[in-house]
């Protein structure tokens, strides 16, 4: 890594303009990622959450690893916490099943302080000019968080963070609660980018082998048999796994699929100078040292799953399965950031 602490202002039009600090001694561990498009700003509110979008979010502020979390809602512009003052298991639910979760339950009574610190983690908003709702009131049949009603006169302090645990397969990111003809989520952002086809794994298969041979940041879709959870494999990570670990078997030790199989969403990782060990739905990881490569998994969303299995023909390619179901080929390239 060459250079830290960056500074930009809007008048910069290079990121050599930006101020910055030579740096040393950091792993790749802390390298930046960024997704970009070609959408002008004025044209921000095409790809921007709309108001009422929730998500779930983790001690660091980004979307949750767990299904724990504390609850944010998009509004007026911004994202933000809920006061829990109000908050009950139904609200708690709601706000699950509108992350398509299958159900969820709320964390500490309504009104309590502290019930956002869990296991030694702060879940809780930095301040109470973090929050923008409160008194979050929902009815049994309500479809979605934004119907609730709910409070902007806020009295709360950061302790009192609304939280909820979420139960079954859900999108905790929020980027999948677009509505229809706000925005186009499968439009292209990046021009004539081709995504490659869907690879259909079996539990054996690893990041290393030679269809995911792309640079770090690249984007794979593959879709897992079931019964890896019983594979007598090693895996090494959590969150983060080294490049020896079956992506299947680690799919399932995060959370994004089960034994039953499915579709995973693959990035590949930089080198990595440790991979932590975790027993996690069953599934045992073993701690290890530095690997040459790495990769995350996440959730891919129905309307991916779609886009690509519809839309592009399967790859008849030794190392992995070929699908049996024929499709018909691509319309057109997609860009990745067709899909995330």
């Amino acid at each position: 890594m060459h250079y830290s602490n960056y500074k930009c202002s809007e008048n910069d039009t290079s990121i050599t303009d930006c101020s910055r600090e030579a740096s040393g001694g950091f792993s790749h561990e802390g390298d930046v990622i960024v997704e970009c498009s070609d959408i002008d700003k004025k044209n921000q509110d095409d790809i921007k959450p709309q108001d009422g979008t929730v998500r779930l979010v983790g001690p660091s502020g980004s979307p949750s690893t767990s299904k724990t979390g504390r609850v944010e809602i998009y509004k007026n512009g911004r994202w933000g916490g809920i006061c829990n003052q109000g908050w009950t298991t139904l609200a708690a639910q709601i706000a699950c099943k509108t992350m398509s979760y299958k159900d969820g339950s709320a964390i500490g009574e309504p009104g309590t302080f502290k019930a956002c610190e869990v296991n030694g983690e702060s879940f809780c908003v930095q301040s109470d000019k973090d929050f923008v709702v409160t008194n979050v009131s929902c009815k049994p049949d309500e479809k979605s968080l934004k119907n609730c009603g709910s409070s902007n006169k806020i009295s709360c302090s950061a302790e009192m963070t609304a939280m909820a645990v979420c139960e079954g397969d859900g999108d905790n990111s929020g980027n999948s609660q677009k509505e229809e003809g706000a925005g186009d989520p499968k439009k292209p952002l990046l021009g004539q980018l081709p995504l490659a086809n869907p690879y259909f794994m079996s539990c054996n298969t690893l990041i290393d082998e030679f269809l995911f041979q792309g640079d770090p940041g690249s984007i794979y879709i593959g879709k897992c048999p079931s019964g890896c959870k019983d594979d007598d494999s090693v895996i090494h990570g959590n969150g983060i796994y080294d490049e020896t670990s079956n992506i299947c078997k680690a799919g399932i030790h995060a959370g994004i699929i089960d034994n039953r199989g499915g579709f995973v969403t693959v990035k590949v990782g930089f080198a990595h100078k440790a991979f932590n060990e975790a027993v996690c739905r069953n599934v045992g990881s073993v701690k290890k040292g530095w690997s040459k490569k790495s990769f995350t998994l996440s959730k891919t969303l129905d309307w991916h799953k779609k886009l690509s299995v519809e839309n592009y023909a399967p790859p008849y390619v030794g190392l992995i399965a070929p699908y049996q179901k024929a499709l018909k080929p691509p319309n057109k390239a997609l860009s990745p950031t067709a899909f995330f």
